[in-house]
């Protein structure tokens, strides 16, 4: 279960980390 949720976390921080990089781009 944690193994999942860290890489949920980690898959969100990745996309909402895009989406900032492609607004200030």
């Amino acid at each position: 279960m944690t193994r999942i949720a860290c890489l949920g976390a980690m898959v969100c921080s990745l996309d909402r980390l895009s989406i900032i990089y492609l607004l200030t781009r």
